[in-house]
């Protein structure tokens, strides 16, 4: 017995770095309920940092109207400044970085005497600024990026007219030179917009490029050895070209973080047709099929791939050996505009609820959510790890060994708990019972078994849980056992239910929130798995027919396709075994068309636009 309680001591009370993990609730970042645009984010080992727009008429900042604002988190992700104006556009891209000292830079667009000018400004933690620079005084193009250096110095990368070159300037903001990359014509039809990410590290910048996506648009990348005393004089140790491109979602959003370097010089990309790519030395590998999608590199040389779904943002952590360390998914309150950050085994997903290409004028809010990865040490034995995600808050009750923590769960909340502390498990179990404390034991076994392979996952619902009919009751104390294998390591935590009160607060009787499924410009409408069915439609737009090309798929059987204009009435409908099936659309309406096709129980959506 003595044995046994040290056991459960330990699994309650463990803080062993193998089984480190904080999630946060995905939460807003702002109060402000108007069209919400453009987002990112940058963290420190101090800070964390989210910039978000509203698309509204430019107007004055100073009169607190909608534009770019920025809020300044605590580094466990709590709000220290809050709605801190910035830019007077909020329908235009910015862009922060937050350096090692602890200095926020933005970049971003500001209406003067309605010409628009890309505009740098400098903040302190306590979100006063502390230095301005206009960059360009006629800006028209929203294709930036942002970077700063251990020196200290802010690099700003952007086009001027089809020139693409890297502006440096000091920590007082004063210009230090440029460094011209390369010419890039813009091609906007047919949403060819040309796009550019960079990343710094150790010395060295990364910058990917490319004049649209298509499969005979050449993109490159150049990595170039910093010269800070002289930046005109850096100079490029290695160059990189592929066929696809790099994606930009609209003219207004600009999808960065589609590049990264290693400080081993491994190089990360995203291909806007083929996927995610890595780039050791001459090989180049695919790490995912994933076209829309980030990538971002720690200080540790661990990588973290990102993306949303019709339903939430998803990311994934890789070791420094590229080793799939853990999946993650956010709470579901971004699926459109997302930005993430990494530094040192933390990151970041801000976003929002609506998704680019859709309808823009949706009321929603930026959201945020706070990951603390696991510091897993690849290879060692399963370890269980389990909280309550909304606990109301944390009895003290009496049990057979003392004092004892339950958490008060409150009924009208999601009754969630989460795994992803646990480590190097690959199935999980659940156990949930009433519960004596006096005599620590099991009153009544409503379910013991396991669950799932893979990995304990955040949000396990204990409802899911319970058996045909069975209510819980405030009176009675659960315990809930999370265990995980092929080592067997099981964790108990203990709850009650209570009757809790939530006062809903400034949301108006007559709104009510229309879910669209989110499209990007090229068709696509992001599922919750989306490799699972490959499907190509072309040409898209179209005016007379469109060509549905089911060859990229290994297993062709039977598919079943539907398609329906946007009020949801159906305009087609056919079942085919060809690799190829040819659409004709001329007798349709001009607009948005909806495609559902279903082969062997796997879907997709797609987008077709009637020209």
């Amino acid at each position: 017995m003595k044995t046994y309680i040290l056991l459960f001591i330990a699994l309650l009370f463990a803080t062993s770095g193998t089984a480190q993990l904080v999630v946060t609730p995905s939460a807003p970042v702002s109060g402000y309920t108007q069209s919400h645009w453009n987002v990112d984010s940058d963290l420190n080992d101090d800070y964390i940092v989210v910039t978000y727009g509203n698309e509204n008429a430019p107007m004055s900042v100073s009169s607190g109207s909608p534009g770019t604002f920025m809020t300044i988190f605590d580094n466990l992700g709590s709000p220290l400044v809050q709605d801190i104006p910035v830019f007077n556009l909020g329908s235009s891209v910015s862009i922060v970085k937050i350096s090692s000292d602890n200095k926020i830079y933005v970049l971003g667009f500001q209406d003067y005497d309605a010409h628009t000018k890309l505009v740098l400004k400098r903040y302190n933690t306590s979100g006063i600024q502390t230095g301005l620079k206009i960059v360009d005084h006629f800006h028209s193009d929203p294709a930036i990026d942002l970077a700063v250096t251990e020196e200290m110095d802010v690099l700003v990368s952007r086009f001027d007219n089809d020139k693409l070159k890297i502006e440096s300037f000091n920590t007082s903001l004063s210009y230090k030179g440029e460094i011209a990359v390369d010419y890039v014509t813009s091609i906007h039809p047919a949403y060819n917009l040309r796009a550019h990410s960079m990343d710094y590290n150790d010395g060295y910048i990364l910058i990917g490029y490319s004049k649209g996506i298509s499969s005979s648009n050449l993109a490159d990348i150049k990595k170039y050895n910093y010269n800070a005393a002289s930046p005109a004089n850096s100079t490029v140790t290695n160059s990189y070209s592929f066929y696809g491109g790099f994606k930009r979602m609209s003219l207004a959003v600009n999808n960065s973080h589609q590049v990264a370097l290693r400080e081993n010089g491994d190089v990360f990309y995203v291909n806007g047709l083929s996927g995610v790519k890595k780039i050791s030395g001459n090989s180049t590998a695919t790490l995912s099929p994933k076209t829309i999608a980030k990538v971002n590199v720690d200080a540790n040389d661990k990588l973290l791939l990102s993306w949303t779904s019709n339903s939430r943002a998803f990311a994934r952590l890789y070791d420094a050996n590229n080793s799939l360390v853990r999946n993650y998914q956010e709470d579901g309150n971004i699926n459109g505009s997302w930005a993430p950050a990494f530094n040192n085994c933390q990151f970041i997903i801000a976003g929002d609820k609506s998704n680019q290409g859709t309808n823009m004028h949706t009321i929603r809010k930026p959201y945020y959510q706070v990951f603390n990865c696991s510091e897993c040490e690849i290879g060692s034995s399963s370890t269980a790890a389990a909280e309550f995600r909304y606990p109301n808050q944390m009895l003290e009750l009496n049990s057979m060994y003392g004092p004892i923590e339950v958490a008060e769960l409150c009924l009208v909340d999601d009754l969630l708990v989460d795994g992803t502390a646990s480590c190097n498990e690959d199935r999980y179990f659940v156990g949930l019972s009433e519960f004596d404390l006096m005599n620590w034991t099991d009153i009544n076994v409503l379910h013991s078994a396991w669950v799932s392979y893979g990995q304990a996952p955040n949000d396990i619902d204990i409802t899911d849980f319970l058996p045909q009919g069975y209510q819980l009751r405030p009176n009675k104390v659960y315990k809930f056992r999370l265990a995980v294998g092929p080592d067997w390591d099981a964790v108990d935590i203990f709850f009650k239910v209570a009757c809790c009160e939530r006062e809903i607060i400034g949301v108006d009787d007559d709104i009510i929130e229309i879910a669209r499924e989110p499209i990007d410009l090229n068709g696509n409408i992001n599922q919750e798995d989306p490799d699972e069915l490959t499907v190509d439609i072309f040409p898209n737009p179209a005016k007379d027919y469109v060509m549905l090309d089911f060859s990229k798929e290994e297993m062709l059987s039977e598919v079943s396709i539907s398609i329906t204009n946007f009020s949801g009435k159906e305009v087609y409908n056919s079942r085919s075994k060809e690799e190829k099936l040819k659409v004709d659309i001329t007798s349709w309406d001009k607009g948005v068309y909806i495609c559902n096709i279903n082969l062997n129980g796997r879907k997709t959506i797609k987008r077709i636009v009637k020209e």
